[in-house]
């Protein structure tokens, strides 16, 4: 039994990344696609990429729409799909080359609606599987695993757990999905993935799993750095309604709507640091420093290794609280911070300075490992380098809401 998979990739200007996207998808070792690239309004070559492919591969299909964001561009690219299952895959991302075949054989060996596969996340400096599944391999009825898949949605530590909200690391009933995703409205802003994934799942009466990174997720730290959007809140706000309504008609509502609050709150947070406005500096940072760990090591002195969320928050408590000096903030992608207003340093100048301790501030241990590594390799004392697994004062809170 072959049936057809229909693979939908949204694109707005991602012509940088286009070519890889859609070969790695064209070149598939199930044969038996069709490809709909959405074009939703790019002002770059993307379009022109679209169609080189479509004038190459009779199973690729374009359609080319008015801005109108990326809710409506899968809704269009689902209304035009034809196939049994339909995946979708995001136009700065890749997949490897028997990833359909293998979520394919999943749902029918499974006789599953769902499969879902692990990613590889793919930054600048490294390559790391982004979930381990709390599961094995193999096919489970909701039944069976819906308590557990649900305790899952929303994890604050979106490197563990069993299931992510994403659309990407999945194949579906197309049916299922389309009868999920048309009645989420297009103006929708936040979540789009899993305002529709999450009520996809609960609909769903078999899933199974595949403990195999094949979708590769692109980072890009720039992408970290939110501009700034004073409709931040009215769209937390129209999400939220949506999801309370949704997740009000499952058995397991109790769990979903304290995991909805959850999740609320620390996007909240996320808006009033980093969307809103207010200020260019964060107002309330959520993780906290290793203060204990730094001064028992004599720790007054540091450079600070890490400019994402962690290292942002970390640098001002210690810009708030004093005490610990850094003398030095570095990243690998130090050009892209410092071209967003950060004041951030290559790693190589760390032999330049005089310090005490090196602090790793990121919420990742594989890549904190990585890190370690090359900083010893650098000649960096190990027993200078400190990483300890951020807390998050958000994280704390909502232990008193369960």
């Amino acid at each position: 039994m072959n049936d057809l998979i229909s693979i939908i990739i949204p694109i707005y200007n991602t012509e940088n990344y286009l070519q890889r996207c859609i070969g790695s998808v064209v070149n598939q070792t199930y044969k038996k696609i069709e490809i709909i690239l959405v074009d939703d309004g790019s002002s770059d070559r993307s379009l022109e990429i679209c169609n080189e492919y479509k004038m190459r591969d009779s199973r690729v299909r374009v359609i080319h729409n008015e801005h109108r964001g990326s809710i409506n561009a899968r809704k269009c690219g689902l209304c035009a799909a034809e196939g049994v299952y339909a995946g979708f895959v995001d136009s700065d991302d890749w997949v490897d080359a028997d990833m359909y075949e293998i979520l394919y054989s999943g749902c029918i060996n499974g006789h599953s609606e769902m499969t879902v596969c692990k990613m590889m996340i793919e930054t600048n400096e490294f390559s790391y599987v982004k979930r381990s599944f709390s599961v094995k391999d193999g096919t489970y009825s909701m039944e069976d695993i819906g308590a557990l898949l649900t305790t899952h949605f929303y994890a604050a530590d979106a490197d563990n757990g069993v299931f992510s909200g994403a659309y990407c690391d999945k194949l579906v009933k197309r049916d299922l999905l389309y009868n999920n995703l048309m009645c989420v409205e297009d103006q929708i802003r936040g979540g789009e993935d899993s305002i529709c994934i999450y009520p996809t799942t609960l609909s769903t009466r078999k899933i199974s799993f595949i403990n195999k990174a094949l979708y590769h997720y692109r980072q890009r730290k720039q992408s970290m750095l939110h501009g700034q959007d004073e409709q931040c809140f009215m769209d937390i706000n129209a999400y939220y309604l949506y999801m309370k309504k949704k997740f009000s008609e499952s058995i397991y509502a109790n769990i979903l709507l304290n995991k909805l609050k959850q999740y609320v709150l620390r996007v909240v947070l996320d808006g009033i640091n980093y969307r809103f406005g207010f200020s260019d500096d964060i107002l309330v940072p959520n993780y906290v420093p290793p203060y204990k760990e730094l001064l028992s090591k004599g720790g007054h002195n540091i450079i600070l290794y890490g400019a994402g969320k962690v290292g942002r928050d970390y640098m001002e408590f210690f810009r708030l609280v004093g005490v610990i000096n850094v003398i030095a903030w570095v990243d690998k992608d130090y050009d892209g911070f410092t071209k967003a207003g950060l004041n951030v340093e290559s790693p190589k100048v760390i032999d330049k300075y005089n310090y005490d301790m090196v602090l790793i501030a990121v919420v990742n241990e594989k890549i904190a490992d990585e890190i370690r590594d090359e900083l010893i390799e650098e000649g960096v004392e190990k027993q200078n380098i400190l990483f300890v697994y951020p807390k998050s004062i958000v994280s704390e809170c909502l232990k008193k809401l369960t």
